[in-house]
C-alpha cells in the first residue's frame, strides 16, 4: 500500500548555520509546449524524504528549444509557497514575483507574449540549488505589471508575478538546463548527439541521400522530416519525392542506460 512508503526524517538545524534568503539573478523560462519530456516527481520514499521534492532526470526540449534566461532584482523577486484547498486534494500555490529593471521593446514584447501563455521557470537560490515554478499538470498564469515612473526618484520596471498549482512546494531541479548560453549542470552519460551528412544546404530530389549518425556506439537515432513522426533511422535517408522548398529534418539519438541526446536539425532545400 502507498500509506506504507510515507515515511519521515527529521528537520535538524544547528545554530549559527548561514540562511541566505532570496534567489539568484538569472531567472530562465521556457513555453512548456517546447517541453518534449518532463523529469519525473516520485510520488512516495522510504528512505530519503528529500527525494520527494526532487525531480529525477532531465527536461527534454523540442528542435532548437532553450530556455531563456530573464534578469531580474533579486532583493524585489520572492518565491512563495502556500498550501490550498482541503484533505484529502490539498495542493499548493506557488509564487514566483519576478522584476526585471528593463521596459524596453525586448521586455514589452515578453510580457505581451507571457501574459497570455503558459510557462515554466527555473530559479536559483543562494546555495545554487535550482527550483521549478511549473509542472505538466497545472498551468502557469503569468500576470504582468510594467511602471515606467513618473518622478525622479521612482523606478521603472516590468514585474511577472507568475502563479502555479502544485503537489509540492516548487520542486527542486538537478538536471542540466539547456540556454542561449550553454548548458547549465551538463548531465553526465548522455549520449552525443546527432550530426547530419551532408550538413544541410541545397539537395537534389531522388537523387541526394541523408546520413545520421552519433558519436556515441550503440545508439538509436529516430529522426523526423517536416511535421511528420519520429521514425527509427535504419539507413541513409532518401529525397525521393521531396517537394521544391525547405526541408527540416529533427533527430536525437537514445540508448539504454544513458541520457538521450539533445535534438538536433539541419535544413535542406530542393
Amino acid at each position: 500500500m502507498l500509506c506504507d512508503n510515507i515515511k519521515y526524517q527529521g528537520l535538524n538545524w544547528c545554530d549559527g548555520a548561514i540562511n541566505l534568503p532570496g534567489i539568484k539573478q538569472d531567472v530562465y523560462a521556457i513555453a512548456k509546449r517546447d517541453i518534449v519530456k518532463w523529469p519525473v516527481l516520485p510520488v512516495a520514499s522510504l528512505t530519503d524524504m528529500a527525494s520527494l521534492a526532487t525531480y529525477e532526470g532531465n527536461f527534454l526540449l523540442a528542435a532548437n528549444a532553450k530556455f531563456q534566461k530573464v534578469g531580474i532584482i533579486v532583493d524585489k523577486s520572492p518565491v512563495t509557497s502556500a498550501s490550498q484547498g482541503t484533505r484529502p486534494s490539498k495542493t499548493f500555490l506557488n509564487t514566483g514575483t519576478f522584476v526585471h529593471a528593463g521596459t524596453g521593446p525586448l521586455a514589452t514584447g515578453f510580457a505581451k507574449q507571457a501574459n497570455n501563455d503558459d510557462l515554466v521557470y527555473l530559479f536559483a537560490q543562494k546555495d545554487n540549488q535550482w527550483r521549478v515554478l511549473g509542472n505538466d499538470m497545472f498551468q502557469t498564469d503569468t500576470e504582468v505589471e510594467q511602471n515606467l515612473g513618473g518622478a525622479a526618484t521612482d523606478e521603472k520596471y516590468t514585474k511577472l508575478t507568475c502563479k502555479v498549482t502544485d503537489i509540492c512546494p516548487a520542486p527542486f531541479y538537478t538536471g542540466e538546463i539547456v540556454t542561449e548560453d550553454g548548458i547549465i549542470n551538463p548531465a553526465e552519460n548522455k549520449v552525443e548527439e546527432v550530426t547530419f551528412t551532408p550538413d544541410g544546404g541545397t539537395v537534389a530530389p531522388g537523387v541526394a541521400t541523408i546520413a545520421l549518425a552519433s558519436a556515441t556506439a550503440g545508439t538509436a537515432i529516430y529522426y523526423k522530416v517536416g511535421n511528420g513522426e519520429l521514425t527509427l533511422y535504419a539507413g541513409p535517408i532518401l529525397t525521393t519525392g521531396w517537394a521544391a522548398g525547405d526541408h527540416i529534418i529533427t533527430a536525437k539519438a537514445t540508448k539504454a542506460g544513458m541520457v538521450d541526446s539533445v535534438y538536433t536539425t539541419a535544413t535542406y532545400h530542393v
